[in-house]
């Protein structure tokens, strides 16, 4: 049984659809070239589906519904919000400098992977790194093992991540300096309670006092803590 959804055969779902992706593009100030090159489709299949004149295939709906930053629901009129979190003018552009929907994506839910990226680009080591993607010649002669090019950039990857964690290491242990005293206390004082709790449920699984379903839910209880303070102190850091 449905509940609150009147559904009726008279709905024509394409027509619907069409009309929603049409609205979406004219409310964005887009042409249809402006979408189909985004989204990596022609021109003319994006015409016929904002016509209602052919179905869509999932993946297309699903990289369209990504690309106006609107959910599944909206697109289909099971639901009238659409909750943008992303400047459209930004996506485009990256859309046009070749970066996928999926980079794109998480791009922009996660500032710390876009930071982590800034930083890698920024390092001292980023030509270098350049050179040996693009430079073969030398890796092609009998000089070099096989995977030689493969070994030397997964290290200067590994060093060059290590660098910028140490750097974000420094700078939050300086912010920390900064804090409030009482705050500092507050911190102290739960990460030695985390670190007991933590003790205790060692021992307990030493000494095989736990049954399968108690560890899990005091492991995961533990690690709930331990987040909790994280982002306690990130938040803290940021502020």
């Amino acid at each position: 049984m449905v509940d609150n959804m009147q559904i009726s055969e008279g709905i024509n779902i394409k027509n619907e659809l069409g009309k929603k992706l049409l609205k979406l593009r004219k409310e964005k100030g887009l042409n249809q070239n402006d979408v189909a090159h985004a989204v990596g489709i022609t021109r003319a299949s994006l015409s016929y589906y904002e016509k209602g004149e052919r179905s869509i295939d999932v993946e297309i709906l699903f990289k369209l519904s990504i690309f106006y930053d609107v959910s599944m629901d909206y697109l289909f009129g099971l639901s009238g919000k659409t909750s943008p979190q992303r400047k459209h003018e930004y996506t485009l552009e990256m859309a046009y400098l070749g970066f996928s929907l999926c980079a794109i994506d998480e791009f922009w839910k996660n500032p710390d992977f876009v930071n982590m990226m800034n930083e890698f680009i920024a390092h001292d080591e980023f030509n270098t790194f350049k050179q040996l993607i693009y430079f073969n010649k030398d890796f092609n002669n009998k000089l070099y093992p096989k995977n030689y090019k493969s070994f030397l950039i997964s290290q200067l990857i590994y060093s060059m991540i290590t660098d910028i964690s140490n750097k974000e290491s420094m700078e939050y242990d300086d912010k920390i300096m900064t804090l409030p005293l009482n705050t500092k206390k507050e911190l102290c004082k739960e990460i030695k309670e985390y670190l007991l709790e933590k003790e205790e449920f060692e021992k307990s699984i030493n000494n095989n006092k736990s049954t399968n379903t108690e560890y899990q839910k005091q492991s995961k209880d533990i690690h709930d803590n331990l987040m909790r303070i994280y982002r306690k102190l990130i938040r803290l850091l940021n502020e």
